[in-house]
């Protein structure tokens, strides 16, 4: 069996977006109204633009049920995604949260709470092709690291590379597209995985999604659908709410989200 080795991957990945950084600066990426990666799971291809600093933050509350397993389950999770634009092709980011689960297998109950996910990373646009309509592509990079509370300690840091496509199908219908590829923080292993999400216009300041995402992992793939609305009440600040199901492996999964996303002008 393959066993990667965890030293080199995010030394790789550092590499390639600082080169990604140099070599891509220089058109314009703020965009009139904010752009988020809220609602879904996919993020597009652009950033903030330069000297912007934005804030995406949400609610989820996801509950577990599997039969066979015995398996039932409660997990709330609040997350925050922190980002600033460096150049107008180039930002900065970071992601954090804070879960608290109950989960009950057979006679035995499991509870948990405490900060669960902290990961550092960056951002480049390499083709921004948002004002003709064709593909956009961008590449995200980052590591999710072992500071978070002890419940939660992975083993091992975690690189993730995601490469990201996006392109207008008609006037008022999107497509965006992630691919991408990670190490496990508590196995080591690595693994594959991807969204498609359909997004649309349903009034100037009102838009829906539906999506599809998934991961492959040891010749196992596991996908789940999810849905939602997202209201841009001005140009620097939108709401959301969305929710998702799966079914893999007699495990059924369903949540909710809310949230919202703001930005600010730094300079």
């Amino acid at each position: 069996m393959y066993t990667p080795d965890f030293h080199k991957p995010p030394l790789k990945i550092i590499s390639i977006l600082y080169l990604l950084f140099v070599c891509f600066s220089a058109k314009a990426q703020y965009n009139e109204t904010i752009r988020t990666a809220r609602p879904g799971k996919s993020v597009g291809p652009f950033t903030t633009g330069k000297s912007i600093f934005q804030i995406q933050s949400g609610l989820n509350i996801l509950t577990l049920d599997n039969d066979e397993a015995d398996l039932y389950g409660n997990v709330v999770t609040q997350l925050n995604s922190l980002r600033y634009g460096v150049s107008e092709r180039f930002e900065i980011r970071s992601a954090f949260s804070y879960s608290n689960q109950s989960i009950e297998i057979g006679d035995s109950e499991i509870n948990s709470s405490g900060i669960n996910l902290w990961n550092v990373g960056l951002r480049a646009n390499l083709i921004d092709n948002a004002a003709s309509g064709k593909p956009s592509l961008g590449i995200q990079g980052g590591v999710g690291l072992k500071t978070v509370s002890s419940d939660y300690e992975p083993e091992y840091l975690s690189p993730r590379l995601i490469l990201i496509l996006g392109m207008r199908l008609y006037k008022s219908v999107a497509l965006t597209s992630n691919l991408g590829t990670q190490w496990s923080g508590s196995t080591g292993k690595q693994f594959t995985f991807y969204t498609l999400n359909l997004s649309f216009a349903l009034t100037e300041k009102l838009r829906g999604f539906v999506e599809n995402y998934g991961i492959f992992q040891e010749s196992e793939l596991t996908t789940r659908f999810d849905t939602g609305i997202g209201y841009l009440i001005n140009k620097d600040l939108a709401v959301d709410i969305s929710t998702g199901y799966g079914d893999n492996n007699n495990q059924n999964d369903y949540f909710v989200d809310f949230g919202f996303s703001y930005r600010i002008k730094t300079n």
